[in-house]
């Protein structure tokens, strides 16, 4: 899908915006190249509730690193922070 978006389409970049599952996988295939994070100042603690990033038991912690580009207080208490994303 990707690489028909590219070729027919001439598109480049994109904005991922999916749920742990797809975040993870496109993470651990070298697709990401940069994080970006707002983090709120809430709380949700129920059990149900997952990260942002899932890839199953043997995680992604050797499949990429993250280093902080960028890193901003917002109003409301939000904090942005933005990693370039390199394969580990």
């Amino acid at each position: 899908m990707l690489d028909v978006l590219a070729r027919e389409l001439g598109i480049r970049r994109l904005l991922l915006e999916g749920g742990a599952g797809i975040n993870g996988s496109f993470l651990a295939a070298g697709l990401v190249d940069e994080l970006s994070l707002l983090i709120a100042p809430a709380l949700d603690a129920r059990e149900a509730n997952q990260g942002f990033v899932e890839f199953g038991n043997s995680g992604l912690a050797d499949k990429v690193r993250l280093s902080l580009t960028d890193c901003k207080a917002l109003a409301h208490g939000l904090v942005h922070l933005r990693y370039a994303v390199t394969p580990g």
